[in-house]
């Protein structure tokens, strides 16, 4: 748990980070607020789930000794889960099935919220395949 809270601090704190220079160039910078608390509740679950797998399938990778994989991971989310989020729109990819089955506003709330929770696993896969850290060799004379 103490991984995915430590992946979810820096999530949080590079969306800041980001937000401040937004609101720069944009009004409507609440807004941007509201969805990037939003986004960081929706991820914690897929968060916990994915660093269990993680140290499930690489013990030898923990997070515990390499505070680079979290840094990595929340610092290399943001870019990936918004770029996913802007380029769906850029694109205008309509979720079409979702669309005829709940109504425009609901398709495109499901549709961001699962964009958001694969860019965060995407982050977190790459956090995770950092390699070990190389054990520190001391020289003696």
């Amino acid at each position: 748990m103490a991984f995915s809270l430590d992946y979810l601090w820096r999530y949080v704190v590079a969306g800041v980070a980001l937000l401040l220079v937004a609101s720069l160039f944009m009004s409507k910078f609440g807004y941007l607020v509201a969805l990037h608390v939003w986004s960081a509740i929706l991820i914690l679950p897929g968060a916990i789930v994915v660093n269990f797998a993680g140290q499930y399938f690489f013990p030898s990778r923990t997070w515990a000794g390499d505070p680079r994989r979290a840094k990595l991971a929340g610092w290399a989310s943001v870019p990936v889960i918004w770029g996913m989020v802007v380029l769906s729109t850029v694109f205008e990819m309509e979720p079409r099935f979702l669309k005829e089955r709940f109504g425009m506003i609901e398709a495109c709330l499901i549709h961001i919220a699962g964009m958001i929770i694969v860019g965060s696993t995407l982050s977190l896969a790459l956090g995770w395949a950092l390699p070990p850290k190389p054990p520190v060799k001391v020289r003696r004379k």
